[in-house]
């Protein structure tokens, strides 16, 4: 097994089995429900906002993940929180650009938070009717109702209630940092080159790509390409939409984190 402190402090525990078809991602998040303080249940709400946002393009990494055969959630525990994945060693790019746009700054316009209340509130009543109770009588007979570990990761209905926008911002900034994270994987995360995940980009869209990388503007693309101005920047909404972002540079920088300008220079 392979231990790496990367330069933003993100831990990252690599166990390579070569050849394994398969690939398990976890990203922990070192906080779980015992850090909710005065807010019970603000953690795992926190946890569903990370799912619940408008994607570039109207297309989710989750949903492609699920397109090819794989597998993502995200739990909340006690403890800790995690993010996990399994999927083809070739679509393991999919899954760190799904952990990405999670982790991207929470979206708490609209009617986003009121909704995902609801369906907090429906997990909770639900609860009840679980085994899950005994668990939480148990260590509430263990530690005392009042101690952190002791509490329902859900909180209660009217604590779920009282949470606001601003609640959960300020829980995401404190704890969602690289710092405050470990990513593990398993399996072969180095597939053949030929098996590279291009995200669908087509190859006028990874030509592009290319020579954005390279610092081209519109014009002198479509000059090096012998194409139209309006065609260069139709390339460019389309490529944007697949890679999630709408500005050049972060483009350029999740292509680079796919390895997909690697692809195109092969």
């Amino acid at each position: 097994m392979r231990r790496e402190v990367l330069s933003d402090g993100l831990r990252v525990l690599t166990f390579e089995r070569p050849n394994t078809p398969l690939v398990a991602l976890k990203l922990f998040l070192k906080v779980g429900s015992r850090h909710d303080g005065a807010r019970p249940g603000i953690n795992h709400f926190v946890e569903h906002m990370l799912f619940r946002r408008d994607w570039p393009g109207g297309d989710s990494a989750f949903r492609r993940i699920e397109a090819v055969g794989g597998e993502i959630n995200a739990v909340t525990h006690r403890e800790y929180t995690a993010l996990q994945a399994v999927v083809l060693a070739r679509d393991v790019a999919r899954v760190f650009q799904a952990f990405r746009e999670a982790l991207a700054p929470l979206d708490l316009t609209g009617e986003g938070v009121a909704q995902e209340r609801e369906i907090l509130l429906h997990e909770i009543g639900r609860a009840g009717d679980t085994q899950a109770v005994v668990w939480d009588l148990f260590l509430q007979a263990l530690w005392g109702e009042d101690d952190p570990l002791a509490r329902p990761v859900y909180g209660t209905a009217g604590s779920v209630r009282a949470i606001t926008a601003e609640d959960l911002r300020a829980h995401f900034r404190r704890y969602l940092v690289p710092t405050q994270m470990v990513l593990a994987v398993a399996g072969d995360p180095q597939p053949p080159v030929e098996r590279r995940d291009t995200f669908g980009l087509s190859a006028r869209e990874r030509e592009v790509l290319s020579l954005i990388a390279d610092g081209l503007s519109n014009r002198e693309i479509a000059d090096r390409l012998v194409i139209a101005l309006s065609t260069v920047k139709s390339h460019i909404n389309n490529l944007y939409g697949k890679l999630g972002t709408q500005r050049r540079t972060q483009a350029i920088s999740i292509a680079r984190d796919l390895g997909l300008l690697e692809e195109i220079n092969l």
